[in-house]
């Protein structure tokens, strides 16, 4: 699934209009229709803005997949490492 069916579906779940996104995103009606067509790429703070207003985890919503919920550990050569993701 692409960011903008993503966007269109997180959108719809949360019953809240086109006209009303644009106004919470502060931008015209038509940046965000751009945005849901795939028409305009978003910028990261305003994949974070949408996300908020929807209420789903902006990596999801960026990339189509949840981040891990706990630290991955990797075995390099015997050694193990603990990946976490910075707060």
């Amino acid at each position: 699934m692409t960011f903008h069916a993503r966007l269109l579906q997180s959108r719809l779940k949360a019953n809240i209009s086109q006209v009303r996104m644009a106004k919470q995103l502060k931008c015209a009606r038509q940046t965000y229709i751009d945005m849901e067509n795939g028409k305009r790429e978003p910028r990261l703070s305003t994949i974070e803005a949408l996300a908020d207003i929807l209420g789903v985890d902006k990596h999801w919503l960026s990339f189509g997949e949840k981040r891990p919920e706990k630290p991955q550990k990797i075995s390099v050569d015997g050694a193990t490492y603990v990946c976490a993701e910075a707060a």
